[in-house]
């Protein structure tokens, strides 16, 4: 995968001004590479991985109930996604309270289920995500850099953003093939989107 060594050099001090916080450097920096194939400009990437990173530290500041491990945080283009499973239906209001604090934030998709998930069930997540990445990764026809794959109790959340509605069903269909999915849900939105457009 190539990428400009300029465009690195420039972000990275972006990231850096952006927030003290160690991983939110560590998030924007593995997405760098990624930038020159990505449909997202440079500084969404760079924007995106900032709210990841601050929504993860305050949920990992709070601790209440091991958020911070039980939950999932995506973000594309300032709508951040919330998977995962937790306690109660409190825990659940109260996660998605702190993703709205965080600067920059458009919209939170709140999918957090209220279920005690077991590590059989969290390590076949894990496998299902494993197992729909690469299969994406594989296809040529599908741009795969710009989804992101997020699995909870076998349910499958896709956000990101497609190219056409024809390869956006084809993310479809590649991941309710794959063995254990119970359900796909699909919160990415095609290139052309108006709410796109009107940033």
């Amino acid at each position: 995968m190539s990428y400009s060594k300029k465009s690195l050099i420039i972000v990275i001090p972006a990231l850096l001004v952006l927030s003290a916080c160690v991983p939110a450097v560590v998030v924007g920096t593995a997405k760098v590479g990624q930038t020159a194939m990505e449909e997202r400009s440079a500084g969404n990437v760079v924007d995106d991985a900032f709210i990841t990173a601050t929504v993860k530290r305050l949920f990992a500041e709070e601790d209440f109930d091991n958020l911070f491990s039980k939950s999932s945080v995506d973000t594309t283009e300032g709508r951040v996604l919330l998977t995962g499973s937790v306690r109660d239906h409190d825990l659940v209001l109260r996660a998605v309270k702190i993703a709205w604090t965080v600067r920059g934030v458009k919209e939170v998709i709140n999918e957090l289920e209220v279920k005690d998930k077991d590590l059989k069930t969290r390590a076949h997540d894990r496998w299902i995500s494993t197992q729909i990445n690469t299969k994406l990764i594989m296809d040529k026809n599908i741009r795969s850099v710009n989804y992101t794959i997020d699995v909870n109790d076998g349910i499958v959340f896709i956000t990101g953003i497609g190219q056409s509605a024809q390869e956006l069903d084809a993310v479809i269909e590649v991941a309710r093939k794959v063995r254990g999915v119970k359900r796909v849900v699909n919160h990415a939105t095609l290139k052309d989107d108006p709410r796109r457009l009107a940033q």
